[in-house]
């Protein structure tokens, strides 16, 4: 028989079978990551007067709340308004942010407090809201529960990428 068609069959089957035999995970390391997608800032009135705006792969709306929720969870930037449950939240300025960054062993995890106007139909004030901390507003506690990016040692986080989330609860 002809050697080297021999060999080549040899290496053909030896790289066929490794490649059913290594892991999937060194094979996705290979995959090219999926494109991120940035979605626009419209948003959608919803019946109870609440707003949503689009996320997701698709950049679809989010669901409307129903008719008889009592709680809803709101996202929105530093200048941007968001509104749900018939209250309007509009961050303004990070007053401070001391959490503790990614890669660092802190001691204490530190703390945000995001001066926000906050709005209804009939009334309106500007509070400093802490996270985790529910401010009463009439008859709704607005809590700030997240607030992203996590902080990186070293670097100032800019004003644009900030990113509130509120949870807006009727009393």
């Amino acid at each position: 028989m002809n050697k080297p068609l021999i060999i080549g069959a040899v290496i053909i089957v030896i790289v066929g079978a490794a490649w059913f035999l290594v892991p999937r995970t060194y094979v996705d390391v290979l995959q090219p990551e999926p494109e991120q997608v940035g979605c626009t800032m419209e948003a959608k009135i919803c019946p109870d007067g609440s707003a949503v705006g689009r996320s997701g792969p698709k950049c679809e709306f989010a669901a409307c709340p129903s008719p008889s929720a009592t709680s809803t969870t709101l996202t929105t930037y530093l200048g941007g308004t968001v509104t749900g449950m018939n209250v309007s939240i509009n961050p303004r300025e990070v007053v401070s942010d001391s959490r503790c960054p990614t890669g660092v062993q802190c001691i204490w995890a530190g703390e945000v407090t995001v001066r926000t106007a906050l709005s209804t139909q009939v009334s309106h004030g500007e509070h400093v809201l802490k996270l985790g901390e529910p401010q009463v507003f009439g008859d709704y506690d607005v809590t700030l529960v997240a607030v992203t990016p996590t902080p990186v040692p070293d670097q100032k986080i800019p004003d644009s990428s900030y990113r509130f989330t509120f949870e807006v609860i009727k009393r």
